[in-house]
């Protein structure tokens, strides 16, 4: 009865303690319930683009026996209730030495066959346009890589080599021609070097034809052998099926499908290849991920929460400390004040965690809306189903539960603790004020160091945890306490001298309208030093949310603005059909009259060689002849055109280094310098290379002068910036017009094109399309990956959880600045009341206390903007967070360049200032306004 007595006669206490504790972990449950909404969607991206689910593969030891048959293998995958279909291909994978072949890497290759209704089950495998009718036992497509190195076109014949090493003479070496009726794009079969890191991803696959004109054709090759003919099922599952189930468990029951496929088939047949489990690893690896640095990266915001129960706690003390004092005079036991003070703070955490639930799942809902950083699109939120996991439900009610229980802790058991005695003073006066010290920052220190370190390299591998199985609660576990006692170490040692400064600045106000409440405000800053620490340290923490999640989110959209563009090289890029010789720089005009076009530059691409002398470490002297892409470009028109950053160029600005290489048609950029001496250890760059262009029938030689180079310096690999080639590792730069007399050709392969409006790049596209339909073999812009990216939910959900950061931010904010000033009134209420009864004007007091906030503000802005650029620096070069592990290696192409947004920065900023006066007036005004005798006569 005293519990429901004393919450009833207090009911608007009461009902805002509920709320902050609503608050508390509202933006924990967001978060949590934002990405469990978003994350269905994005398993769907993540697998619909597999080229196939499941590689079946047939045994060498199936062509040795003659009781099983291929129908067998084939029924043990058939049966399985979720394969929708399957399709038997036959594959060679060799190599062959080729002196066409210039770079090594393409020794390697592969050449599969395939039934009629390859094309239809399997559209993600290779792209097309080729009749498909065409393709016959004699015939083939060739991948369209291929078919540019060889310089072959749609008639030719293609020789198709390969190399089988038999046990009894050794090396034996097939070939076979196929007539060239198609061209393709390999989504398969893709290889990286690691030397070649953020370079071209290349595709072994270099030629196609029918099962039976590969088998018929290379009949002497085994079966089931290496370098021989290798045949396999492929394999598509039911997508509803996996979409629809649980993502927790989908890989379990994914690799139980392998196991019994497995298990039915061996030796015969084993799963060679499960891409759709790659897939689903991957979604895992970014779900879990992305709830991990989600949270963790919301810790300001959840430590305002925190620190919001904790000042609600310390507003109520008093009161709770007089409860408990009531109680005892009455008879009560140090026991049922215990249970008083528990019962108490039970049924308050509940309510307030069933209220951190409907928040959060309000919020999360409204953040759905979300499609950049505070841009939202209400019509996201048509037909949205919502959805709440179990397990989110517990985490969100468990966090908010803990936290009112701990903050409890301390009063609950000093009630126990307390004396009859005590119980008596506690109701018959004010407990009197003791100066407040200030702990050893050596413990900050040690905090900050080791927790730090651990959060550093649990981000680092963050991706990898998950893939291995490590599960959300677990990622939490380890990466939310270390990331946490980082950021409150880092706030609360930033934040301890704040106490000595404001009393300083305090004491050096000299006007008469701030003259006496200042002296008071600067005695008490003195006294209440841990206060003003952690006063200042929970307004620090919107600054650190606002800054880190603007600056992250601007950082991130603007560097994927920058890699898509670059991988384009400018706004519409229009590639010549191969072999075309009529398309030359009189299009520019052309391109130039569409309606839309501002810019245009012609460029021809290619194959010459390159002669220099460079040393090694011991200065010998070595001559290297090798073959090179030469990058035929119109320098004067090129940079307004194309995409340009300043590093792009290594010594010289863009528009320098072009303006150099425009003056002679000798100066050349590159992606090399020689190495001409070593100083020490010190590599010295020459600049002087020889350029040999072949002709129809003749050499062409030029002695160039690099005048910079467009990549990172470096004497072995290095990261190039040729911006529309990302692939090209090495290359030299030409002036278009000196290249066309040295091969006597007008002719050009692509054109850049910069557009006054980008918006409208759909309709220049459709002009330019229009413009040549039977020159052109492909029109890309960048803003169509651009706008693929902002529209899909792994690109938006990052966003969401920003915009979310900052809006719980500035709620906590103002609830806690209300909460703090009221404090800090009650507290100076009666020194106010002497200050008013000597006649000192509430002008004076309200405009001190203003003051004393304002500078409050100031330190914590300068605090929280260091602690966001540190948190913003721990994620900097994270794609999975804006895009998800699929492009994670574009994202590496670039060097990620943090950007400042000032327009939203000065915005958070205004806004914080703004809300924190206007509460801390409001409750200033409201103690100003009470009766003086009221407080006066309680003083001792």
């Amino acid at each position: 009865m005293f519990l429901i007595s004393r919450l009833m006669s207090r009911a608007p206490q009461v009902l805002a303690t509920f709320v902050i504790f609503s608050l508390s972990a509202g933006v924990l449950g967001g978060l949590i319930f934002y990405v469990d909404n978003a994350a269905p969607d994005v398993l769907g991206n993540f697998t619909e683009d597999t080229p196939f689910d499941m590689e079946v593969s047939i045994t060498s030891s199936f062509y040795d026996q003659n009781t099983t048959s291929i129908y067998d293998v084939r029924s043990s995958m058939t049966s399985e209730a979720i394969v929708d279909d399957l399709e038997k291909v036959s594959f060679i994978d060799t190599y062959y030495e080729d002196e066409d072949y210039t770079d090594w890497r393409y020794e390697n290759r592969i050449y599969i066959g395939v039934e009629e209704s390859f094309f239809e089950e399997f559209p993600n495998a290779i792209e097309t346009n080729a009749d498909h009718s065409l393709l016959t036992d004699e015939t083939c497509f060739v991948e369209q890589n291929t078919m540019d190195r060889l310089g072959l076109e749609i008639g030719d014949d293609y020789t198709a080599y390969v190399t089988y090493w038999s046990p009894d003479v050794g090396r034996v070496e097939y070939s076979e021609t196929y007539e060239i009726v198609g061209a393709f794009d390999s989504n398969i079969f893709m290889d990286e070097y690691w030397w070649y890191s953020g370079q071209e991803l290349i595709s072994r696959l270099q030629m196609l034809t029918t099962t039976e004109g590969l088998a018929s054709r290379f009949d002497e090759l085994p079966y089931g052998e290496y370098s021989g003919i290798r045949e396999a099922y492929w394999l598509n599952l039911d997508k509803a099926w996996i979409l629809g189930e649980d993502p927790a468990l989908l890989m379990e029951e994914l690799d139980n499908l392998r196991k019994r496929i497995e298990q039915a088939a061996l030796p015969y047949a084993y799963v060679s290849d499960y891409e759709i489990l790659d897939a689903v690893r991957d979604y895992v690896a970014w779900a879990t991920a992305m709830r991990a640095i989600a949270i963790s990266f919301s810790i300001p915001s959840i430590v305002m929460g925190v620190m919001l129960v904790y000042y609600t706690s310390n507003l109520l003390a008093d009161e709770r400390r007089k409860d408990i004092g009531t109680l005892k005079t009455r008879g009560g036991s140090g026991w049922q004040a215990f249970k008083w003070i528990i019962s108490s703070s039970l049924l308050t955490a509940t309510i307030g965690s069933l209220g951190a639930i409907g928040t959060g799942a309000v919020a999360a809902y409204l953040s759905s809306a979300v499609k950049l950083f505070f841009i939202f699109d209400l019509t996201q939120l048509t037909g949205l189903e919502f959805l709440l996991y179990p397990q989110s439900l517990a985490i969100v009610f468990g966090f908010s539960f803990g936290v009112g229980i701990l903050v409890s802790l301390p009063i609950a058991i000093k009630s126990f603790l307390m004396s009859s005695t005590e119980a008596h003073s506690t109701i018959e006066r004010e407990i009197l004020l003791e100066e407040e010290k200030m702990g050893s920052p050596w413990i900050d220190l040690v905090v900050i160091a080791i927790s730090g370190y651990a959060t550093l390299q649990t981000v680092m591998y963050t991706s990898m945890f998950s893939y291995y199985g490590l599960s959300v609660l677990g990622m939490l576990i380890v990466l939310v306490p270390f990331l946490a006692g980082f950021i409150v170490g880092f706030a609360r040692l930033l934040s301890r001298p704040v106490a000595s400064i404001k009393e300083k600045v305090l004491k050096r106000i000299k006007l008469d309208v701030f003259r006496v409440g200042s002296r008071v405000m600067s005695r008490t800053v003195a006294l209440f030093k841990k206060s003003e620490s952690m006063g200042v340290m929970f307004v620090a923490m919107v600054f650190a949310a606002g800054v880190f999640s603007s600056v992250s989110a601007y950082t991130g959209h603007n560097h994927m603005i920058e890699t898509f563009k670059f991988q384009v090289g400018s706004d519409v890029t229009v590639d010549v059909k191969t072999g075309l010789n009529n398309v030359t720089t009189a299009v520019i005009g052309n391109i130039s009259s569409v309606e839309g076009v501002s810019h245009v530059s012609a460029v021809l691409t290619v194959t010459g060689a390159v002669t220099y002398y460079t040393a090694d470490q011991d200065n010998f002297r070595r001559w290297r002849n090798e073959s090179i892409t030469v990058y035929a470009a119109q320098p004067d028109s090129w940079y307004d055109a194309g995409f340009w950053l300043p590093y792009f160029t290594n010594s010289l600005p863009p528009q320098e280094a072009l303006r150099l290489m425009s003056e002679n048609y000798t100066n050349v950029l590159s992606s090399f310098r020689p190495v001409e001496e070593y100083s020490g250890y010190t590599p010295v760059y020459g600049d002087s290379i020889t350029v040999r262009l072949k002709g129809d029938g003749w050499y062409n030689t030029s002695e160039c002068s690099i005048v910079d180079i467009m990549a990172d310096p470096g004497v072995y690999t290095s990261t190039t910036y040729l911006p529309g080639m990302p692939n090209t590792r090495q290359f030299v730069v030409m002036g278009l017009d000196y290249v066309h007399d040295c091969l006597n050709t007008t002719e050009v392969t692509r054109f850049l094109i910069n557009l006054e409006d980008p918006s409208e790049y759909e309709t220049v596209m459709d002009r330019l399309y229009e413009l040549a339909p039977n020159s052109f073999s492909s029109i890309e812009s960048p803003y169509s990956d651009i706008n693929a990216a902002i529209e899909s939910n792994a690109g938006q959900s990052i966003h969401g959880i920003y915009t979310m950061n900052v809006v719980f931010t500035l709620i906590f904010l103002s609830a806690g600045m209300f909460i703090v000033s009221l404090m800090r009134a009650n507290n100076l209420s009666k020194q106010f009341s002497i200050l008013r009864a000597l006649g000192t004007e509430d002008r004076s007091i309200t405009a001190s206390v203003l003051v004393d906030t304002s500078i409050g503000l100031s330190i914590a802005a300068v605090i929280g903007a260091f602690l966001g650029f540190v948190l913003s620096g721990f994620i900097i070069n994270m794609p999975i967070v804006y895009f998800g592990a699929e492009t994670a290696r574009l994202w590496a192409r670039l060097p990620v360049t943090i950007v400042i947004p000032g327009l939203v920065l000065s915005g958070i900023i205004i806004a914080s200032f703004s809300f924190s006066l206007i509460a801390t007036y409001v409750v200033i005004r409201r103690t100003l306004d009470k009766n003086i005798a009221e407080d006066i006569q309680y003083m001792e």
